[in-house]
C-alpha cells in the first residue's frame, strides 16, 4: 500500500500472480482464468456505471505468516505501469472507501501511519467481478470473440433482452 504524491492510496505490486480467476455469484457456476494483465485492460469495461459501478474489494493481509487483517474498499482504477520492464510489469489498484468501509476497517489503519506499508503476501476478492459481467462475457467467449469481452462482441444476434446464458 502507498499514498501517492496527489495523496491517493493505491495497490500496488510487481509479485501479483500471472492469472487472475474470475468466477460468478451463485447460482450460477462460472469460473474462467485469464491473465492478470488482460483483467486489468479490461477493467474499466467490467466495471461501468452501466453494470454497477466500480466494486468493492475485500484485501486479506498476512505478515510472518500471520493473517493480520481484512480491509474492504473501493477499487476506484486500475492501471498496468512499466510492462516492458525486465523484472515485470506493476499492478497498481487505486483505493477509495466508504464510510461505513472506513468503519470497519480503516485504510489508514492499514498504512500504520506511514506513506508506505508492504505485507508479504494478501489475497484481493473482488465483489461482482462476475456478477455484471459474468453472463455478458459468458456470452462473449461463446459468440467468439477470442480477445476476450469489448461492446463489439457481446451481441448476440436474435436476443433481444441482451446477452444471457440463453443467447449462447
Amino acid at each position: 500500500f502507498q499514498t501517492t504524491d496527489s495523496g491517493n492510496l493505491v495497490l500496488k505490486s510487481r509479485h501479483f500472480h500471472g492469472d487472475t480467476v474470475k468466477f460468478s455469484d451463485r447460482p450460477f457456476t462460472y469460473e474462467e482464468e485469464i491473465s492478470t494483465e488482460s483483467f486489468f485492460d479490461s477493467f474499466d469495461y467490467t466495471f461501468n456505471a452501466d453494470n454497477g459501478g466500480k466494486p468493492n474489494a475485500a484485501i486479506t493481509l498476512v505478515q510472518n505468516d500471520e493473517s493480520k487483517d481484512v480491509v474492504v474498499s473501493v477499487f476506484v482504477k486500475a492501471v498496468v505501469k512499466h510492462k516492458d520492464d525486465p523484472d515485470g510489469p506493476t499492478y497498481v489498484y487505486k483505493l477509495e472507501q466508504s464510510d461505513e468501509q472506513d468503519s470497519v476497517t480503516s485504510l489508514s489503519d492499514v498504512m500504520g501511519g506511514k506513506d508506505k506499508m508492504t505485507y508479504d503476501h494478501c489475497s484481493i476478492f473482488i465483489d461482482s467481478a462476475g456478477a455484471q459481467d459474468c453472463v455478458p462475457y459468458v456470452c462473449c467467449v461463446c459468440c467468439g470473440c477470442a480477445d476476450g469481452p469489448g461492446p463489439e462482441c457481446c451481441v448476440c444476434p436474435g436476443c433481444a433482452d441482451g446477452p444471457g446464458p440463453e443467447c449462447c
